[in-house]
């Protein structure tokens, strides 16, 4: 955690550090949420009600790939391809096993371990007390860093896409 993210310069990537708070969580549900995301209300008992449930991970936003597999449309509530990483809780057993701890930026990797894990992902029935306000992970980092490394992400997503 002392170390410098690899977006300005160091060794730290996303992946290795979400991993590693993941290591050192004890519970079997783990949340991961974005900075953007703006809790109004109760919004994690409905996911991790659905985790609980049966899912292994549920969702604040789902989304389904289009028909060329080069854009995502937003889908659910109930099952869906992919979670958005803005607000999604997870089995964290099964998010050790799946998470892409080699992703040093956090842009398409929600896809990543969302075509990764092993079960149903899913977005609950109910409209969740949340909204979302300006992402600093995306605006806060130069255009160059993060295009190339959401494009180095997408690829990842490409390759599960055609392997499945």
């Amino acid at each position: 955690m002392a170390e410098q993210p690899h977006w300005q310069g160091g060794t730290a990537g996303w992946g290795a550090a979400r991993t590693k708070l993941m290591q050192l969580d004890t519970a079997d549900v783990h949340v991961l949420m974005e900075t953007s995301t703006v809790l109004e209300g109760d919004a994690l008992t409905p996911l991790v009600k659905a985790v609980k449930d049966g899912a292994v991970a549920a969702g604040w936003k789902g989304v389904d790939p289009g028909e060329n597999d080069t854009e995502w449309n937003e889908s659910g509530p109930g099952r869906v391809r992919a979670l958005l990483g803005y607000l999604m809780a997870v089995r964290r057993g099964a998010a050790l096993r799946a998470f892409p701890e080699k992703v040093r930026y956090y842009r398409n990797a929600d896809l990543v371990l969302s075509l990764a894990l092993e079960g149903p992902l899913v977005v609950p029935d109910e409209r969740l007390p949340v909204r979302q306000e300006r992402h600093h992970g995306y605006h806060d980092v130069s255009p160059e860093y993060r295009d190339r490394e959401a494009r180095r992400n997408y690829e990842a997503v490409l390759r599960m896409l055609r392997s499945s």
